[in-house]
């Protein structure tokens, strides 16, 4: 691809970003200076594009955070740049101790920190302070973060759920990809293949993670969105299932650990087992689909796939059966059994009554009823 095309492609897929950016930095300058009524409000476009930048994406708090860091940062230099005058190494070693220690102190994140002690030393080293007791800089600052601010949190609203969508079928196509790996491996008998398989589980850890970070970015949105408010049930909905999702990604990194050492066996397994994670990738699949809709207000579609959800883990269940009962390798078992508590996990996600599920799977696996 030339070099023309892939810029062509990076531009294509990136601006919205340039024109929020673009939009934020004109609307700060004018704000300061038609509203406002400075003169060349440097600040005001500059602080615009610093938040917007860091902020795009990332909760409401961390935005805040990072607009108070970069006009905390211009008012901390005006003010030791004029107790200090003109000597600028001394300014400079200030500036950095005091605006490390607050930002430390009062816990803020990395980002934010250099964003402050980077807009602290802007000011003092390239652009010194007048000698006025109005903080003129600071004020700009401010207009330009909050422009940042409301920009980004327009373009959230926009679609405030688009994230948490994204990222429910991220993490169950990741874990659909380790299953489906992992009955490739055991079908094959490939070590190869389990190891790799093993190694994107161990990736999965993250990509739960910023489930949770959507879960709550979403929520914190929808508190501020008069007109979506009634969807915040969908939310809690996840943010309850986010936990067996969790159990989930624990069972399929012990599942595809114990196909590694079930590929180092002497003999191969039969089909059944690899068929019964085929189905039980099915189940997750699903599992994905009907919480996706579940976020998206679509209560019928979400009990079709909540119901094919079941269908398709109990065909994994009705697989592994035999091989639980039968004479087999110790690695079978304990594969079955991170299938059956995946199973359970899933199920749970999708709204299923604990108890009753883990009556169901069990009895289905042929456990006696207690």
């Amino acid at each position: 691809m030339s070099r023309i095309a892939v810029a062509g492609r990076r531009l294509r897929s990136n601006w919205v970003p340039l024109l929020e950016s673009t939009v934020a930095a004109t609307l700060a300058w004018i704000i300061a200076t038609v509203v406002v009524g400075h003169t060349a409000p440097f600040f005001a476009p500059a602080a615009a594009i610093i938040v917007l930048g860091q902020a795009r994406g990332v909760r409401i708090r961390k935005t805040v955070e990072i607009l108070i860091a970069v006009a905390g940062g211009v008012l901390l230099a005006d003010i030791v740049a004029q107790l200090l005058g003109s000597n600028t190494t001394l300014t400079i070693f200030v500036l950095i101790v005091l605006t490390l220690t607050i930002t430390t102190a009062i816990g803020a994140n990395g980002v934010a920190v250099v964003q402050a002690a980077v807009s602290a030393l802007y000011v003092a080293v390239i652009a010194p302070p007048t000698q006025t007791l109005v903080p003129v800089r600071f004020f700009d600052a401010l207009v330009g973060g909050t422009v940042a601010v409301l920009v980004n949190q327009l373009v959230v609203v926009h679609d405030p759920l688009a994230g948490l969508v994204r990222e429910m079928r991220s993490i169950t196509e990741r874990i659909c990809d380790v299953v489906d790996r992992t009955a490739a491996a055991i079908d094959r008998h490939d070590e190869s293949l389990a190891k790799e398989a093993l190694d994107r589980a161990r990736q999965v850890d993250a990509a739960v993670d910023t489930l949770r970070t959507e879960v709550a970015a979403a929520a914190e949105v929808l508190t501020l969105d008069v007109w979506r408010r009634q969807r915040r049930a969908g939310v809690q909905t996840i943010e309850t299932a986010t936990r067996q999702i969790d159990y989930a990604v624990r069972g399929v990194r012990v599942l595809a650990r114990a196909s590694l050492t079930l590929t180092r066996w002497p003999t191969p397994t039969g089909p059944e087992l690899g068929e019964a994670l085929r189905h039980l990738t099915a189940a997750v699949g699903h599992a994905g689909e009907a919480l996706a809709s579940e976020i998206l207000g679509d209560h019928d579609k979400a009990v079709d796939f909540t119901a094919r959800t079941e269908l398709s883990a109990f065909a994994a269940i009705a697989d592994a059966r035999p091989l639980l009962w039968g004479d087999q390798p110790l690695p079978v078992v304990m594969i079955v059994g991170q299938l059956r508590s995946i199973t359970i996990d899933l199920l749970r996600g999708v709204g299923a009554d604990d108890a009753t599920v883990l009556a169901r799977v069990d009895h289905a696996l042929g456990f006696p009823k207690g």
